[in-house]
């Protein structure tokens, strides 16, 4: 499907790139079954994320940075996609997230306008706010000038306070 997309992708109407993704994106409305014991859920969650999740996030980025031009306007949708992918508990989605959002600025950077920069700013501003871990977020650096006779070395004193 993705191949096709690519190659007749120049082809298709903008109705119908809106069309085609609305449809796409169900591929990553996860694991709806409701008829699973929670092990299996989260056996078939995890399986799925490796698996299905992964590579459709690679290919959606894929045609969505070879037809950037047509597709512009979803870009929203996409970045949404790719947050949603980063901040899952599954570490290889979480990086395959991060890799596609280097492809599509990799591959379509050039053709981004400024208001398409601010969303992928905003994004990457998000996924570090989201992601990072908690003890990083309370340490605020303050340089201690004590000399230390012994080392004949400055010492950094680290003063933990939260950061607002």
């Amino acid at each position: 499907m993705f191949e096709i997309m690519k190659h007749h992708g120049k082809d298709y109407k903008v109705s119908w790139w809106k069309d085609l993704f609305n449809i796409v994106f169900r591929i990553f409305d996860h694991m709806k079954l409701t008829d699973l014991s929670p092990e299996q859920y989260r056996i078939q969650r995890k399986e799925w994320m490796t698996t299905t999740c992964n590579h459709a996030l690679y290919a959606v980025v894929d045609v969505f940075t070879q037809h950037f031009s047509i597709l512009t306007e979803l870009l929203t949708e996409l970045l949404n996609l790719i947050q949603w992918c980063v901040k899952q508990d599954n570490e290889q989605l979480a990086k395959s997230g991060m890799n596609c959002l280097e492809n599509l600025v990799m591959g379509a950077g050039y053709s981004f306008k400024e208001a398409d920069w601010d969303l992928i700013i905003d994004t990457i501003t998000d996924v570090y706010a989201q992601t990072l871990p908690a003890d990083m977020k309370i340490w605020k650096p303050t340089l201690d000038t004590s000399f230390d006779q012994s080392h004949s070395t400055v010492t950094l004193a680290w003063n933990q306070t939260t950061l607002s």
